[in-house]
């Protein structure tokens, strides 16, 4: 709703303060994140991320290795003892760290504009 409102009613005012004293600033010329962008990226694709990767743990952790035995076998009870220890903050930031890479990273339309 407010990045919204900041985009289309208040022509989506920049990250910054454009002075008299510098018109060269990245806040003047409009190369900087936008307020919206910012709420947007914090406050909608950031909580996207890491409710995905709360689900990646979920599914690795206790779907996968708890739940099915063969993948014990597969990758070996050593790496599956330690992948199970990580589960907690570890796992859900290395989760988030990735689902991040994926989604954000690049300079492709769906990197810049997913969720707007």
């Amino acid at each position: 709703g407010t990045a919204a409102y900041l985009f289309h009613r208040a022509d989506n005012p920049p990250n910054g303060r454009c002075t008299d004293d510098d018109p060269e600033s990245t806040a003047c010329t409009g190369d900087s994140a936008s307020v919206s962008w910012w709420i947007l990226f914090i406050g909608v694709r950031q909580v996207i991320a890491w409710l995905m990767a709360k689900a990646s743990e979920v599914f690795v952790i206790d779907y996968m290795l708890l739940q099915h035995p063969i993948t014990v076998r597969i990758i070996g009870p050593r790496l599956t003892l330690l992948i199970i220890q990580s589960k907690g903050w570890p796992s859900v930031l290395f989760w988030w760290a990735i689902w991040n890479l994926v989604l954000l990273y690049g300079q492709d339309e769906f990197s810049d504009h997913w969720l707007y």
